[in-house]
């Protein structure tokens, strides 16, 4: 109350009427937008996407930055596609191939071997369960034929292998097609590194070449690999089988 007897509000004039019943909106405090952790939520997680932020966002899009980038996920494509070349850890096969041995009844015996297969090799071991097996057969199962060996493929070498194998020498032998779609598809993955590193010297349209090269080269790739799996199947699937007496096949495979 003043003087002349009139009521003032606080910022020292005059009273609404109006505003006894429609306060202002500047006296209502503002709400509390600080966010607020969740209590589930780690206490080192929020350290961590800081970090994370605070490194992209220092980041700087420099011409030698962006090199190093393309030139090392360049490298990365090249050695993935380039090092399962030359493995033979491809597919794992099991098939049953017969031994110089014989039953009561004079029939000749078979044991299952193992073989993991590749482009250009394949290897072949055997498990023997050495429980309850005599001295004599014990001797028969450590010889060479039964140990680690590797082979190359036949049709590098035109060497009939039907006596190591026969399923696993049947896939090798339709390998061909996708053997050379990989070497192509990683040839053409090379030839897009080399033209985007000359395109970004060059500053020139060498460097959208590259791109265009490196899908090309990895579609190929992929086309090798799914050619790769239809022969594996094509070839193990029908061995699979049940035969007519209903007893279970001893083929099997794996990748």
């Amino acid at each position: 109350m003043d003087d002349r007897g009139g009521d003032r509000n606080r910022y020292g004039f005059e009273r609404n009427v109006f505003e006894d019943h429609f306060p202002s909106r500047s006296s209502t405090p503002f709400p509390d937008t600080t966010p607020r952790r969740n209590s589930r939520t780690p206490p080192n997680q929020f350290g961590l996407v800081s970090r994370v932020s605070n490194v992209i966002i220092e980041m700087r899009c420099t011409d030698r930055a962006l090199l190093m980038f393309a030139a090392s996920l360049g490298v990365i494509v090249i050695v993935m596609q380039t090092l399962p070349i030359f493995t033979d850890q491809w597919v794992l096969t099991t098939e049953p191939r017969p031994i110089n041995r014989t039953d009561e009844n004079d029939v000749q015996l078979d044991t299952t071997f193992q073989f993991n297969a590749g482009y250009f090799q394949f290897c072949r071991f055997c498990q023997v369960n050495e429980t309850g097996l005599s001295a004599e057969d014990l001797a028969y199962f450590n010889q060479p034929e039964f140990k680690y060996r590797c082979y190359w493929n036949p049709i590098l070498t035109g060497e009939d292998m039907t006596e190591v194998s026969i399923a696993t020498v049947a896939i090798l032998q339709r390998l061909h097609i996708s053997t050379v779609m990989h070497l192509v598809g990683t040839f053409i993955c090379v030839l897009a590194l080399g033209l985007g590193l000359i395109g970004h010297n060059q500053r020139d349209v060498k460097t959208l070449h590259s791109a265009i090269l490196y899908v090309a080269g990895g579609l190929i790739v992929c086309v090798a690999v799914l050619q790769f799996i239809c022969v594996v199947d094509d070839e193990m699937t029908p061995r699979m089988k049940p035969n007519a007496s209903g007893e279970q096949s001893k083929y099997s495979f794996e990748y």
